[in-house]
């Protein structure tokens, strides 16, 4: 998983899954809010999901095999 420092870099959002041999697996999916593309950390707390902190105060559940966002929640 990698979580880039650049708010300009890409135009959708900065964090992607590569495998081994570099390939992209997965961006992570897109959410309906304005601004919230830019992803500040991420994090394992399970097998099964990661998790995601944007620049507006949600955190993002996310399946870590495919980056589908699975649940949001402003914690801020």
């Amino acid at each position: 998983i990698l979580l880039l420092d650049e708010k300009g870099m890409f135009p959708k959002t900065n964090v992607h899954c590569y495998n081994i041999d570099g390939l992209l697996q997965w961006t992570i999916g897109e959410l309906d809010f304005v601004n919230a593309r830019y992803y500040t950390s991420i994090y394992v707390l399970s097998d099964l999901f990661l998790y995601a902190y944007n620049i507006c105060g949600v955190e993002v559940r996310l399946n870590y095999q495919t980056g589908e966002v699975l649940h949001t929640e402003f914690i801020k």
